[in-house]
């Protein structure tokens, strides 16, 4: 069995931030990159979830990771199921290269000005998101 893995780096936007998505209610806001960095996001600022930090990419984040993970799907399925040929009740295998890609080196999250700043008193918390009636609360300490 072949194993595959990559690093996929991602870089924030110009203010610094990176998105995140709460898997629970979809909420897309952006944090500062020492936030993701130091694992201190411990709940989604719009509801109540408390969620592991490998459930908050969003959807262009997991974009590059799951094309490059169809590549070596499409490639594994290739090997092991187009190479099988009967021919008068012989069963002969043969390999058939798929395509071959490079996975991602990084993602940059883009600048987006339609984004508000809300900073959290408690814990001087900073978020950015799209303007939202409903109360939030501080993703590190869930305090509103």
């Amino acid at each position: 069995m072949t194993t595959e893995s990559f690093t996929l780096s991602m870089t924030p936007d110009s203010h610094g931030f990176l998105g995140r998505k709460c898997s629970a209610c979809e909420f897309e806001f952006r944090v500062p990159g020492s936030v993701v960095e130091s694992g201190t996001l411990n709940r989604c600022p719009h509801c109540p979830t408390n969620v592991q930090e490998r459930y908050w990419f969003t959807d262009e984040q997991w974009s590059p990771v799951a094309e490059h993970t169809l590549a070596i799907t499409s490639n594994l399925i290739n090997r092991e199921m187009s190479s099988l040929s009967v021919d008068a009740g012989h069963v002969r295998l043969r390999y058939v290269p798929g395509e071959s890609r490079q996975p991602p080196e990084s993602y940059q999250e883009r600048d987006d000005p339609s984004l508000v700043a809300t900073t959290f008193p408690c814990c001087g918390q900073v978020i950015r998101h799209a303007p939202v009636v409903a109360a939030l609360s501080c993703p590190v300490c869930a305090a509103s």
